[in-house]
């Protein structure tokens, strides 16, 4: 070859020759750059993207429409403010050094996913939650899972204190401050429909489940029985006697006519009794024959009829719970007619004969209803108790997501330590790359 010809370069095997020259060096070199960049990676930059990301509904189902049992408002934002992460971190001594400060500062989300989520195991048309927390706050999958069921958990918590605090005791508390008959039994026939009502909407929370081998269903069709209960008068007989009794909205309503025709009555009695006494002063003067003796008779005896009337319409007033003193204010003359000894002689009649006989009637039917009514309180509590869950749609319950993938750190890192390891030989035996080639030149 000519000695002036100029050099071209290295053949691609002379830089091969020298990047495998020191082979221990190279491999030396790439393991620890490996093993650093894949634990930067992975503790660093994965670490601070990564998250655990976990999607879950609830049973019941009114949590996923918003709703709790008592149809309050749930608001699922609230699973992940501060109050509720400390309540769980509190909840665990395996919790303590959980910085729940740093993840409520925007390194936690839940949102209401709608659609159908890829991975679910489960169908379901209910609205599906998912949960995010940043995966750099727990020192395990494990803590991670524990904490995050337990977040997720607390709404279930609250429901069910929320049932057991509903008695549905207000229409029977109602009914111990009610004073007209009406509003009792409309009290009752409520009383009927919440239980029915809560019946339906229990079955339709939870299906109809098995409570020491009876359905719901069974029980709550005992309700009906009460109309037809061998043990009591139904509420059907209960409101047609206290119509006989009249104590129902008629009498409410025509009061002031029923005082009119009192008023009316009363005029009548007095004006006859007017006539009486006129006929007593001429027969006593003894210039009348007998025929005016048989006409007042019959007067009198006319005038015993319209003091019973007037005695009806009284007892009208003393069966709705009319005292013998508010008697007496209806009209002024009534203290004239009747001594308080008679007017009391019919409030106690009123009261054993039309009171009494209700009021016997309605405590029965009462405890019937409050029979039932705890009897619902029971099966209720015990169903959501048992039957309330977090429906989870990942079988794993939580899944890792936006970190780097184990396998891709791994590629990369590797590679990193090839090229950071050949470099260095290139650089220690750059001199090396032209030697052969210029001993060759030399020997020409």
């Amino acid at each position: 070859m000519d000695k002036n010809e100029k050099f071209d370069g290295p053949f691609i095997s002379d830089i091969f020759r020298v990047i495998f020259g020191r082979k221990i060096l190279l491999c030396v070199v790439t393991l620890v750059v490996a093993i650093a960049l894949a634990l930067g990676l992975k503790f660093g930059v994965s670490r601070n993207k990564a998250e655990f990301q976990t999607a879950f509904s609830y049973q019941p189902t009114t949590l996923n429409q918003g709703l709790y049992y008592d149809n309050s408002n749930f608001n699922y934002q609230t699973l992940i403010s501060y109050a509720n992460l400390e309540n769980v971190k509190n909840s665990s001594e395996e919790f303590k050094d959980i910085n729940i400060n740093e993840i409520v500062d925007g390194n936690i989300s839940i949102s209401l996913d709608t659609t159908d989520l890829v991975e679910k195991s489960i169908e379901t048309k209910d609205n599906i939650y998912v949960l995010s927390i940043k995966s750099k706050y727990f020192s395990s999958s494990a803590q991670a899972i524990k904490f995050i069921k337990a977040l997720v958990k607390e709404p279930i918590t609250k429901n069910n204190e929320i049932a057991k605090n509903l008695k549905y005791q207000a229409n029977l508390d109602a009914i111990k401050n009610s004073i007209y008959v009406e509003d009792q039994i409309l009290l009752l026939e409520n009383q009927v429909t919440v239980l029915e009502t809560a019946y339906t909407k229990l079955i339709k929370s939870f299906g109809d489940v098995v409570l020491q081998g009876l359905n719901i269903s069974n029980v709550s069709d005992g309700l009906v029985l009460l109309q037809n209960d061998s043990n009591l008068k139904s509420l059907e007989t209960l409101l047609n006697n206290a119509k006989i009794y009249g104590y129902m909205d008629e009498f409410e309503k025509n009061k002031f006519s029923l005082s009119q025709d009192l008023d009316s009555v009363i005029y009548d009695y007095e004006l006859n009794s007017q006539k009486i006494k006129s006929v007593k002063e001429l027969i006593q003067n003894a210039t009348l024959n007998s025929q005016y003796q048989d006409e007042l008779t019959k007067m009198v005896s006319d005038n015993e009829d319209v003091k019973a009337s007037i005695g009806t319409y009284i007892n009208k007033f003393l069966a709705h719970g009319y005292s013998v003193s508010q008697v007496k204010e209806l009209n002024s003359s009534i203290a004239n007619i009747f001594t308080d000894e008679e007017l009391n002689a019919k409030l106690v009649s009123v009261n054993k004969g039309n009171k009494e006989a209700y009021k016997e009637e309605l405590n029965r039917v009462i405890d019937v209803l409050k029979q039932y009514t705890d009897t619902f309180n029971e099966i209720e509590n015990k169903v959501i108790e048992s039957s309330s869950n977090v429906i989870y749609t990942y079988a794993s319950i939580t899944k890792q997501v936006n970190g780097i993938n184990n396998i891709l750190i791994l590629l990369i890192s590797l590679l990193t330590g090839v090229v950071v390891g050949a470099s260095i030989n290139l650089i220690i035996d750059h001199d090396k790359i032209y030697q052969k080639q210029s001993t060759s030149e030399n020997k020409q």
